[in-house]
């Protein structure tokens, strides 16, 4: 999924890329400005990969046709459903789609980072929790590949936009997918705490 517009203009959309084999396997860094090449069906705003063609490329000379931060633009982008409770509004909202409905839902909400954690082969695991304390919502996992790990410049207390498939367990529990997230706050963790999380530390 992609948030942007074809080369010859148009207006802001989500972007469904469809990819295959090793092409499926690649992370792209998430909120990150660049281009990116595909061919798109000939109905809808999906693109198909390619090998040897779709490779992501950054750059700020495409900033321009973003109009505002993450979190304001996602607010005007049709398909993405805007959580303004946090994750414990994800089973109420759910309830509200068909069973088709679901499987392609998109939803952004703003959390808190609870936790990072250094994974071993490099890379991050991100926990994050509604920004209520007293919500009773689950916490989510980010997987930050060790590709983007340099994009993890905050620590525990920022607040990040996530937004991702939501879905509920075969237990009724309420989770989220995250497929992109952005850091809307940033607070920098201090030395003491960087050690103590080299050191496996909470």
């Amino acid at each position: 999924m992609f948030l942007g517009r074809p080369v010859d203009g148009g207006d802001v959309e989500v972007l469904s890329f469809r990819m295959n084999g090793a092409l499926a396997e690649l992370e792209f860094p998430t909120f990150t400005t660049g281009t990116i090449a595909g061919r798109p069906a000939r109905n809808g705003n999906t693109i198909y990969g390619k090998v040897g063609a779709t490779n992501f490329q950054e750059s700020d000379s495409v900033q321009s046709i973003f109009s505002d931060s993450p979190d304001a633009l996602l607010s005007s982008v049709e398909g993405i459903k805007i959580l303004e409770n946090g994750l414990q509004d994800i089973e109420s909202f759910m309830g509200t789609l068909s069973d088709k409905e679901k499987w392609d839902a998109l939803v952004a909400v703003q959390t808190e980072v609870i936790h990072i954690d250094p994974r071993d082969k490099g890379g991050y695991v991100i926990t994050v929790g509604d920004l209520d304390i007293m919500s009773i919502a689950g916490t989510v996992d980010i997987y930050v590949p060790e590709s983007q790990e340099s994009n993890v410049d905050f620590g525990v207390g920022s607040t990040l936009l996530c937004v991702g498939s939501p879905w509920m367990s075969r237990e009724g529990e309420a989770r989220l997918s995250v497929t992109g997230w952005w850091c809307a706050e940033s607070l920098t963790a201090s030395s003491t705490s960087a050690s103590n999380e080299a050191e496996g530390w909470d």
